[in-house]
């Protein structure tokens, strides 16, 4: 059976103890001079194969090569003094640590990654993807000293990112994503700027460009803040407007790591969406079920009826299975566009076999869902579900739980 999708990963894979310190926010590397290298390349290949053999069509090195997404790419850029550390908050100070300083201009003499990139593309014949930190990140993870404010110093880098990935597009990479975590801390500044440093980052190049947005994980920092964010995580929603509109190809997103509301897509309608569907964060291999299970949970959790168990449809039949579709399509598990039979089926569907008016988390999942475009029929929006003005609103201020 033909996929309907291409597979990736998000672009940073473990690196084994062999090479690097684990499950560390700054490790070290267990070697030093050519004996590094060579390990660095036997790691890299081990995942290149990794990859291929599980199937994945766009194939990254796992950032085998570097210590850190970020420092990786600053480790040869002049203008740092790395002897200079500077205490400063990251991520909209949700942490402190210590970290370089600009000093002087910002230079790139040579290609940091070209290399990498070339023993990637020697090694798969596949699609490839390599991921560069963004411009705001960058400047959100090294202090500055030399330019006017964060934003001069984001749009230096942006420059250098741009000289970067175009050798990197040269070497044969297909994919250039820049990953910019900062976002989500910085909505305001990343509509005012961050997206115009990205569209110098990305400015000419032949290969197709994507953004990977997410919310950190692992350390307890990271952890603290995402329990204060409630239960839909909604900081995109401002944001993708923005990102819609940009020359960006591809946005990829975190849905197995976090809250993040799946209607929120429909905000990104012009762009390819890559879906992560697979926790990054678990000590375990994930099998299928818990993937389905973790990835679909959110759209039914408790509102289906009785008679209508998990994962099975009005038009399923256990011994035909699906009576509408040869093969039971996504569209048919999260009630979107089922377009042989037309977008008011689609909607009748998800009203009365998804949307339950005496479940205030249903409510809330549907008035989520109208808030950000979702289509619906005459007599079904909220205050037809739910007349009572008062109990409505105690619904969505999470008061009635």
């Amino acid at each position: 059976m033909a996929k309907i999708f291409k597979a990736t990963t998000a672009g940073s894979l473990p690196k084994p103890n062999w090479l690097a310190e684990t499950e560390k926010l700054w490790p070290a590397w267990k070697d030093s001079g050519e004996t590094l290298t060579e390990k660095k390349k036997k790691s890299a290949a081990m995942w290149i194969d990794v990859q291929e053999q599980s199937g994945l069509e766009i194939i990254s090195e796992g950032e085998q090569f570097r210590i850190h997404f970020v420092h990786g790419f600053l480790e040869t850029i002049e203008g740092i003094n790395w002897d200079k550390k500077t205490q400063m908050g990251i991520r909209n100070d949700r942490y402190v640590v210590e970290v370089p300083t600009v000093t002087e201009p910002l230079i790139k003499s040579g290609s940091i990654h070209v290399e990498e990139a070339k023993f990637l593309r020697s090694k798969s014949k596949k699609l490839t993807k390599f991921t560069l930190p963004g411009p705001m990140t960058i400047s959100d993870t090294i202090a500055n000293e030399f330019y006017a404010d964060k934003k001069t110093m984001a749009m230096e880098f942006a420059k250098l990112l741009n000289d970067e990935a175009k050798t990197l597009c040269d070497a044969g990479i297909d994919v250039i994503q820049f990953d910019e975590p900062a976002f989500n801390s910085f909505l305001e500044e990343s509509i005012e700027w961050g997206m115009d440093a990205l569209e110098v980052a990305i400015k000419g190049l032949d290969c197709k460009t994507a953004i990977h947005i997410c919310y950190g994980y692992g350390i307890e920092e990271n952890l603290n803040w995402k329990k204060t964010l409630g239960d839909q995580w909604r900081q995109y929603e401002n944001l993708f407007p923005a990102i819609n509109q940009s020359n960006i190809n591809q946005v990829s997103l975190e849905f197995a790591g976090s809250r993040v509301p799946p209607q929120l897509m429909r905000l990104l309608p012009d762009k390819e969406i890559m879906v992560g569907v697979v926790s990054v964060v678990g000590d375990h291999i994930e099998t299928s079920e818990e993937v389905e299970k973790f990835n679909t949970k959110r759209y039914r959790p408790k509102i289906l009826r009785k008679d209508r168990p998990y994962g099975k449809c009005v038009f399923f039949d256990q011994e035909i299975r699906c009576r509408v579709h040869t093969a039971k399509p996504l569209e048919c598990k999260i009630s979107m566009g089922c377009k042989d039979y037309g977008e008011e089926l689609s909607i009748w569907f998800m009203l009365n076999h998804f949307v339950k008016k005496d479940d205030a988390e249903s409510v809330r999942r549907y008035a989520s869902y109208l808030k950000t475009g979702g289509k619906t029929l005459e007599g079904a929006e909220l205050k037809d579900l739910v007349p009572d003005k008062e109990k409505l609103k105690k619904i969505l201020n999470f008061e009635i739980l």
